[in-house]
């Protein structure tokens, strides 16, 4: 999964400032970053501490005058840090070591795309994990344009494309750390594999285990090692042992993943970082009921007794769930925004049920519904009782409106605004998208948590609520 993609993010712009204007001046900055291209919108930093995805910080990056941008000393660890600079829709490697002093220049080329060179200490890793980042970058083996017919089969052959064009280890001039980065390179190239076996599982409408090879792959993880933690192989391995299926059992599903960490990690940090990482993807994606929610942290207080604070953490958020029943009102009324700037509230469509999509751009699984939402539009058309809306919560409106130019859709698209999606996703909640609503006529909640399009169900589900 990429870092990009998480949602929950530390703007540690403060200590970036505290940083520029009281680093000694006897001592280099541990990094000196400097940007000659103007044309971006976004600029930060992406990492997650001890490799946990729950946790990922995002430091916005504010260049001065110059173009000069730094890190924060402060946020390094005794055993270095690897980080993005994110540049809008590009990202560039970074390797910081405490004690060692790098220099990046990001610049625009002869093809317009943005690149990186780096100088002083470490210039050969940072040389190496970028072009590590840049060929197993996710966004490239990703489509958001289903007509595009870009397939898994498409994207393996994309992978071996990219693999090939990672210079030889043999340019980082310490032995140990060449082994190291070496093994990433193995690792990273298995993690990217794996993702686009699962999207084929999907396409064939097979289980990942039938998918040829998946299973040899993911027998190469050890779940044990750093660095299945840091390229997240440890999730297709846990996958692999789980038997319970989350969709038809979520409370089962999250109880043995549970168990499987509990008895099988023996790594330290990884099984904390599990711990954190599994009851966050249980609320998330489970979606349990407050009941469901209890018994899970009923069992994870006791698997999970080392760690009081995740489980404070962890029960508070099941403590929070509130139960939203057919015929209640909506808990918040957010604002929702046209492809024109006209701004309304999502009780404004009330009048017909109302069938609406969460969605994003940068989600894959949102992106694969759209066409059997496209589908579902058109054969229930000549219905005047019902409606189809889709709502987006991105954060970059150019990204939507190029999504909706490419796709030209039949059915009304809006975009939350801001702050009301986090409250609106709370007030119900939405711990993930894709998430389907139905609404009544009237404006009230049908269906808090409805059939995918993509099932054969969903039109009798919505007619049952057409009186």
């Amino acid at each position: 999964m990429n870092l990009r993609n998480f949602s929950i993010k530390t703007l540690l712009a403060a200590c970036l400032l505290s940083f520029q204007s009281c680093a000694a001046a006897e001592q280099k900055p541990v990094f000196t970053g400097t940007i000659t291209d103007s044309e971006f919108s976004d600029m930060a930093f992406n990492y997650a501490p001890d490799h946990d995805l729950v946790n990922v910080r995002t430091i916005e990056i504010i260049p001065d005058s110059a173009g000069r941008f730094f890190f924060p000393d402060s946020l390094l660890t005794d055993e270095g840090l690897r980080t993005q600079i994110l540049v809008d829709n590009d990202y560039f490697g970074l390797y910081l070591e405490k004690g060692k002093s790098v220099e990046a220049t990001i610049s625009r080329g002869d093809d317009g795309k943005l690149q990186i060179t780096y100088k002083g200490d470490n210039t050969d890793i940072n040389t190496y994990y970028n072009a590590l980042c840049q060929a197993f970058d996710s966004m490239k083996y990703f489509s958001p344009d289903d007509e595009e017919g870009k397939n898994a089969d498409f994207f393996l052959t994309v992978l071996e494309s990219e693999t090939a064009k990672i210079p030889n280890a043999s340019i980082i001039k310490d032995k140990k750390k060449r082994e190291f980065y070496e093994k990433m390179r193995d690792r990273m190239y298995t993690w990217t594999k794996l993702r686009i076996l699962m999207d084929k599982a999907y396409e064939d409408g097979i289980t990942e285990a039938e998918v040829p090879g998946y299973v040899e792959l993911v027998n190469t993880i050890d779940p044990n090692d750093d660095m299945s933690l840091e390229c997240t192989l440890i999730f297709p391995w846990l996958n692999l042992q789980t038997k319970s299926i989350q969709a038809e059992d979520p409370l089962a599903h999250g109880l043995e993943q549970l168990r499987i960490i509990d008895k099988q990690i023996t790594n330290q940090n990884t099984k904390r970082v599990m711990f954190n990482q599994l009851p966050y993807m249980f609320f998330a994606y489970g979606q349990p009921s407050l009941e469901q929610a209890q018994a899970y942290m009923q069992e994870y207080a006791k698997i999970a007794a080392d760690y009081p604070e995740m489980i404070e953490k962890y029960n508070l958020k099941a403590n929070s769930i509130k139960e939203i029943a057919s015929g209640d009102p909506l808990p918040y009324d957010p604002v929702i925004i046209t492809p024109e700037g006209e701004r309304k509230k999502l009780s404004d469509l009330k009048g017909k049920v109302t069938y609406i999509d969460f969605w994003a751009t940068w989600c894959g699984p949102c992106v694969k519904q759209i066409p059997y939402l496209e589908k579902l539009v058109e054969k229930m058309k000549g219905n005047p009782d019902v409606a189809f809306v889709s709502i987006s919560s991105d954060v970059d409106r150019n990204a939507w409106l190029e999504k909706l130019k490419r796709d030209n859709p039949s059915w009304p698209q809006y975009l939350l605004d801001g702050e009301d999606a986090e409250k609106f996703f709370t007030a119900m909640n939405i711990n993930g998208i894709p998430r389907f609503i139905i609404l009544n006529a009237d404006g009230s909640i049908a269906n808090a948590d409805a059939i995918r399009p993509s099932e054969a169900e969903v039109e009798s589900q919505i007619l049952s609520f057409v009186k």
